[in-house]
């Protein structure tokens, strides 16, 4: 895919560094008293949730609105796939922390689980993350799943001001970010099925 397709003006800022921080094994949190299963069951009800939304906001043609409930479904995909690989995310060396202690997979950012994602391969990037989105250059998988958290992010006016004062987000915006969210759950559905778990077919 051609990262250049999905934006339609040159970014204005950098794009934020890595915020990895310390050395730490991957934190054994319980999220609110929950088993494993029980986290993964409710990610999954938390998932189907904001599909739903993205749908209304869609049907409602607030396409912006639907950006903003895509990038969670991303966000959501992601913290199903840690929390069911947690032995791959051990492997990882950094881990953010918070008072001096690692944070639980449940308080990561997505910007954070994207740079899982890549690192582990599960979703392989390679281009520079100081790179515009609008590079010309062709990028993989985990380059585009950037666009949609580029585009969820302007959800903070102060980003937006920066970054991308003159782009309207439109129809286009969110149907990228459909199509993206697609491939992202193809690529990802080996990994589910060896767990015996599917995500929605839409």
């Amino acid at each position: 895919m051609q990262v250049q397709a999905f934006w339609t003006a040159n970014r204005t800022c950098k794009p934020p560094k890595s915020r990895r921080e310390g050395l730490a094994p991957f934190p054994n949190s319980r999220g609110n008293g929950m088993s494993k299963n029980q986290r993964i069951e409710t990610l999954l009800k938390i998932q189907n949730f904001y599909i739903d939304e993205a749908k209304k906001c869609y049907e409602a043609k607030a396409y912006f609105a639907g950006c903003v409930m895509l990038g969670s479904v991303l966000e959501a995909t992601l913290l199903i796939i840690v929390a069911l690989y947690p032995e791959e995310v051990n492997t990882l060396k950094k881990f953010p922390k918070r008072g001096g202690k690692p944070t639980s997979p449940i308080n990561w950012s997505l910007s954070y689980l994207l740079d899982v994602a890549r690192e582990l391969n599960w979703l392989p990037g390679k281009l520079e993350r100081t790179n515009n989105y609008d590079s010309p250059e062709k990028g993989e998988i985990g380059d585009d799943a950037r666009i949609i958290h580029e585009i969820r992010n302007l959800v903070h006016p102060g980003k937006y001001l920066r970054c991308y004062p003159s782009v309207d987000i439109t129809e286009k915006h969110f149907y990228y970010s459909f199509i993206i969210l697609n491939l992202i759950n193809d690529r990802l559905q080996n990994k589910l099925v060896e767990k015996d778990v599917y995500f929605p077919n839409d």
